[in-house]
């Protein structure tokens, strides 16, 4: 949910992932039992406008995760700006600048440090070019490109490349009013391929 007053946005947003049975392995490998996990994310955030093409802004996230009877919660705090000029926008994202740490089994663990950098070019209102480079910490460089297509004035499609999984990637996203629709399908990296649908209200 988004609320904007003035040149400042407020915004709300709730996301949850359940994947269930699970087959359970070990050393030797399967055990032939099974276990749920979820993940669930709480998100809330500010941003202002600066001289109409800049807005920079502040986040913080609160992490679920719980797999089997073992479960992890995290608050985390992120900042993020973008700059736009005619059909060009580039964004930045520093995640997790400060994150709690939670125990699961014996280590105490902090969401790692994520560096973000996207940019999108629009062409004739109808197709979106986009690119992002994203490098968290004591991980690889993940790079992900995409094109959007605009259908229609509430319906478009779009695909991508994900490094990370080396697969492709569709989706398709409908509005109407002010509810948007989002339906992806990707190679998640741990659960393979997965489907994605996310909800979006504006106010």
């Amino acid at each position: 949910m988004i609320y904007p007053y003035s040149n400042i946005d407020w915004a709300l947003s709730y996301s949850a992932l359940n994947v269930d049975d699970l087959r359970e392995a070990n050393s030797i490998g399967l055990t032939g039992s099974t276990f749920d996990a979820k993940y669930e994310l709480l998100k809330f955030g500010v941003s202002k406008s600066y001289k109409n093409n800049v807005r920079y802004g502040i986040s913080s996230d609160y992490y679920r995760t719980a797999i089997s009877s073992y479960s992890l919660t995290n608050l985390t705090l992120n900042i993020g700006g973008s700059y736009k000029k005619n059909n060009f926008q580039i964004n930045g994202l520093l995640q997790n600048i400060f994150s709690t740490s939670s125990t699961a089994v014996k280590e105490s663990e902090k969401m790692p440090l994520n560096v973000e950098i996207t940019g999108q070019y629009e062409i004739m209102e109808y197709i979106i070019l986009g690119a992002a480079l994203n490098k968290k910490k004591d991980c690889n460089l993940n790079l992900r490109f995409g094109i959007e297509c605009r259908i229609f004035p509430a319906l478009s499609v779009s695909a991508g490349y994900i490094s990370s999984s080396k697969l492709p990637s569709f989706g398709i996203s409908a509005e109407l009013s002010k509810i948007r629709c989002h339906y992806g399908l990707t190679k998640h990296k741990d659960l393979d391929i997965s489907h994605r649908i996310s909800v979006d209200a504006v106010f």
